[in-house]
């Protein structure tokens, strides 16, 4: 049987208990994201969410000027939401279900995100994309991320 006679001897004891309590607690609560991941993630969900509100403006701000992801989004307006006067409602939404694997190169950065798309047409769903998996790319342009490319 164990007798501990003095409480001097439990402080080194309690010490070890708790750092380790500590450390196995820090590995379960993840990694915090870095400024310029942050920003990242923002300049994403920023886009898809500008597209989904018509904001055609507002999701060129988050690309590079005059690059795929910039062109694409004059595509989606073209393609989507033609000038033709007619009372057709259209609403296409993205949904950024999932931001994984940030990868960051100097001033560029690769982006694994799970999307989903629904293209809702005259009040109706027509196309439900159940989530998909996209490779966004981003530079680094007067100290903020932008969007140049998009591949699935």
């Amino acid at each position: 049987m164990l007798i501990i006679k003095s409480t001097k001897s439990l402080k080194p004891v309690i010490f070890i208990l708790l750092s380790v309590l500590i450390t196995v607690l820090a590995g379960c609560a993840g990694t915090a994201l870095s400024p310029d991941e942050i920003e990242i993630t923002d300049a994403i969900y920023g886009y898809f969410q500008a597209i989904s509100d018509q904001d055609w403006d507002g999701a060129r701000s988050y690309c590079v000027y005059e690059s795929t992801a910039y062109n694409d989004v004059n595509k989606i307006k073209e393609l989507w939401y033609p000038d033709s006067g007619e009372n057709e409602e259209i609403d296409i939404d993205f949904i950024v279900e999932d931001i994984d694997t940030i990868i960051i190169t100097g001033e560029y950065a690769e982006v694994q995100v799970y999307i989903k798309g629904v293209i809702i047409y005259n009040g109706e769903i027509v196309e439900e994309n159940p989530g998909e998996i996209l490779f966004v790319y981003l530079q680094k342009i007067d100290d903020s991320w932008k969007l140049y490319n998009i591949e699935q």
